[in-house]
């Protein structure tokens, strides 16, 4: 039988008192972390907090801050999977992913208002449960990477590379608009520290509600907007017809009353305007006097030569069209140089 030595949680975090029950976070004794080790009750709460404290208080600090509305982590060492832990609202999801953003192990829980990491769900491998006691499990294995990895420690540092950020609160330096839809979207509720689970899910859910009627009454009269713009723009075109028709109308009805001033005047005067014809069209009445219809033999004799007269223009327009595929051929000199000619 091997010999195992128990697993122990340190009290350097008066927040995370070594004395609470198992899923609440401790921060682990590394000094005697070993192969030895108990890993029976080795949780992934333990060792994410654990590293976060180790690495950068103010990093533990932000990560179990649920006035924070989220909280995201990342470490990335050569050959290894990108370690990631992370929080939206109370929502806990940690792991590793490969260079595809794939999931290799995967653990989310759910962040009572108790301080409490409740499992709601675990994958591993490609396989995938939501049992508490499997899901702590592949916890046990995410855990162990942290702790035999410590990529806190100094002789470590030039292998890893820590990114880390969360949201701001109002008050501190850099807060600004750029938190508010994270805060609207995960921010606990007014008072949450003196409500159940229970009492923070029905405010949310409260708000959401409230949301989606603000939401469906805005694009409620949204549409009513667009609806009137179209109609004003189809009142727009009718008047535009209409003023069109009018202009017409004014039009006609000023040359009407041109013609009928010009008529008048000519009557004055004793005179007929059908008498007042343009010197071309007396030309063309007589020509339409002396005319005489061709004879059919006549007819096919200028058919003939109208047809002989078109051949003769094709072959003309073939001997001075040029063919549309030549173009100008470059120098050699040019071509070498390889410039465009245009």
């Amino acid at each position: 039988m091997v010999k195992t030595t128990p697993l122990r949680f340190g009290d350097e975090c008066p927040e995370l008192p070594a004395s609470r029950p198992l899923g609440f976070p401790h921060i682990i004794s590394d000094q005697h972390f070993d192969e030895e080790t108990d890993k029976k009750n080795l949780r992934a709460v333990d060792a994410a907090a654990t590293l976060l404290f180790r690495w950068k208080r103010e990093a533990c600090d932000a990560f179990l801050n649920l006035d924070r509305a989220k909280f995201e982590y990342s470490l990335k060492r050569e050959g290894y999977f990108t370690m990631i832990i992370a929080r939206n609202g109370q929502q806990i999801i940690m792991g590793f992913i490969d260079s595809d953003s794939d999931w290799q192990i995967q653990l989310i829980y759910y962040f009572s208002v108790t301080g409490e990491f409740l499992p709601k769900f675990g994958s591993s491998s490609g396989m995938t449960n939501t049992q508490p006691n499997i899901i702590e499990e592949f916890g046990c294995e995410f855990a162990k990477d942290i702790m035999y990895g410590q990529a806190w420690t100094p002789s470590m540092a030039q292998y890893s590379t820590h990114n880390v950020s969360w949201t701001k609160l109002p008050g501190e330096e850099g807060y600004g608009d750029q938190y508010k839809p994270a805060e609207d979207f995960y921010g606990m509720p007014k008072g949450w520290r003196n409500m159940t689970d229970e009492q923070v899910q029905a405010k949310k859910k409260e708000k959401a509600d409230e949301d989606e009627a603000r939401f469906l009454e805005e694009m409620k009269k949204w549409k009513e907007t667009e609806a009137e713009g179209g109609e004003e723009m189809d009142d727009e075109d009718d008047e535009d017809v209409e003023d069109e028709e009018e202009e017409e109308d004014d039009s006609r009805n000023t040359y009407d009353q041109f013609v009928e001033s010009v008529r008048e005047q000519f009557e004055a005067a004793g005179l007929n305007m059908a008498v007042f014809k343009d010197q071309g069209e007396d030309e063309d009445d007589e020509d339409d006097e002396d005319y005489v219809p061709p004879s059919d033999e006549e007819e096919d004799d200028e058919e003939w030569e109208d047809e002989d007269d078109e051949a003769d223009d094709e072959d003309n327009q073939e001997k001075t069209i040029h063919s549309p595929i030549e173009a100008p051929v470059a120098s050699s000199s040019t071509a070498a140089e390889g410039k465009t000619v245009a």
